[in-house]
């Protein structure tokens, strides 16, 4: 048994998932990135 193996791969496997579901869910992102920002110029 290597813990600290083990704590790598499962930090690595995190860092990917996050990435995976960010790329996922990057669209609604932008939907939301867009519906943020159209007040600020509209109100200038």
């Amino acid at each position: 048994m290597h813990p600290h193996g083990t704590e790598e791969i499962g930090i690595t496997d995190l860092t990917a998932s996050r990435i995976l579901i960010l790329r996922h869910h990057f669209p609604i992102w932008l939907k939301v990135m867009r519906l943020v920002e159209l007040p600020k110029p509209t109100s200038t």
